[in-house]
Formats: structure tokens, sequence, C-alpha cells
């Protein structure tokens, strides 16, 4: 017990260092980039200065951390099967089957793996897009003449990111619906074993009614998560190509002209 419960401090304890971490090299970057004199090789080190410390602290953080581990190891506990995992191990143990309730549930783990293949295959080949069309920006060494550095780091975010944003979120939107539709395939594998031993659905386990509300909202949620990464997207698009300055100045003529608060 006292074991778990240092390791649970402990780890309590590296992740806020790492989150202070994180906000101090933003608050230097912040700080770099409002600063008068703009960014130079000169206050970069300067700012990389006040944080050796801290990130040598850190390290030693990690390492104080992996000698605790081996010191006290974690009892191994078996994972917990994943709905993809257990709907492949299903599978295998399914046979032929025959009948028009058999057919339609085998129908729809066919459309699952086509699903499944063409969101991946869409994914790897806009990921193989993206990462192409960053590396000609980055490539191009007219994009960075060394005359303003500030401004060539910003217009390679505005390139660069929502390539690499539209490809993360694709990748996020392809995991969670793999996610959710194994639950609704796995249902499938289920009725599949069922039928092919010559049992109705009526006669069925209860178990298998009970998932089959799953199903439902199983659309539903696909497509709030694919709406949602779509929104995301467009408000990093926004973003960078300085739409959200353009709304924030009508914004202000409406207040000051429109309505009359000036």
């Amino acid at each position: 017990m006292k074991q778990r419960n240092l390791r649970f401090w402990y780890g309590i304890f590296l992740s806020v260092f790492t989150v202070a971490l994180g906000i101090s090299f933003i608050v230097c970057a912040a700080d770099l980039y409002f600063a008068e004199g703009g960014y130079t090789p000169e206050s970069a080190g300067r700012m990389l200065l006040y944080l050796l410390a801290p990130v040598i602290l850190y390290l030693i953080a990690v390492v104080g951390g992996y000698v605790l581990s081996v010191l006290y190891p974690a009892s191994e506990k078996r994972p917990s099967p994943t709905a993809f995992s257990s709907l492949k191990k299903l599978r295998k143990r399914i046979p032929a089957g025959e009948g028009e309730a058999f057919l339609s549930e085998e129908r729809h783990l066919k459309n699952y793996d086509l699903t499944r293949l063409v969101l991946w295959s869409v994914s790897a080949a806009f990921a193989v897009l993206a990462a192409t069309m960053s590396a000609v920006y980055l490539s191009n060494s007219a994009h960075f003449p060394n005359n303003n550095v500030t401004g060539e780091v910003l217009n390679m975010l505005k390139n660069v990111l929502p390539w690499v944003g539209s490809a993360f979120l694709l990748f996020v939107g392809a995991t969670l619906y793999e996610h959710f539709a194994a639950k609704s395939a796995l249902i499938s594998a289920k009725k599949l074993i069922v039928l092919s031993r010559g049992a109705s659905m009526r006669t069925a386990p209860n178990y298998l009614g009970r998932v089959e509300a799953l199903r439902a909202p199983l659309v539903t949620t696909v497509l709030r998560v694919l709406v949602f990464a779509l929104a995301v997207t467009f408000l990093i698009l926004g973003i960078v190509n300085g739409g959200a300055g353009d709304v924030f100045m009508k914004a202000i003529k409406i207040c000051t002209e429109c309505i009359g608060l000036g």
C-alpha cells in the first residue's frame, strides 16, 4: 500500500512539474514574441538560460521516476480487452450459416470492414498529402529569407499547421469511429454465433437484446465526432488566415457605430 501511494503521489508531482515547465516555455516564447526588440539569438539564449535549471531538475525527476518504478514495480494486471480485440477473436469462432437474419448480420460485419478500410485509407492518404505539402513549403528557402524571423514563423504556421492539424483530427475521428463501430459489430458477431447454432433471436440470451440498444446511437455519435472535428478544423483555418481578426473588427464596428457603445 505504501509503495502504491508513493508511486501515485510521485506521478502527481511529475505531472504538475511537466505542466509547470510547459507553461514556463510558453511564457518565455510569448515574452520573446512581444519583446520590443523582437526575436534575436541573444534574447533566445537568455530565455533558455532562465529555463536551464528547471529543465535539469525535471530531467532528474524523470530519472528518479524511472528508478522508483524499478525499485517498486507495479503489480502486473491483465489489460481489459477492447471491443476491437474482442471482435477480432470472436470472428474466428463464427461458422458458416444461412437464413435472412444470419445474412443480415453478416452484411453488417462486411459493411463495418469496408467502412473501416476506406476510412483508414483516406486518413493515411491525407496524412501523406499533408506531409508532402508541409515538406514542400519547409524545403523552399525563399520562405525563410531571415529578414523577419517572427513573421516567417507565423507564415510557416499558417501554411503548415492547417495540414498537420487536419490530418491529426482525421486520425482522431477514425480512431473514435473504430471504437464505437467495433461495439456495434461485436453485437452482430455474437448474434451470428447464436444463429449458427440454430437458435432464433427470440431464444437468444437476454444480453443480446440489451446490447442491441447500444447500436442505435452509433450513427449519431459518429456524426457528432465528425462534425466536431470539422468545426475545429475550420476554426484553425479561420484563425490562421486572419478570419478571427476580421470578425473582431466587425464586432468593434457594430458596437461603436450601430449600437453606439463607443
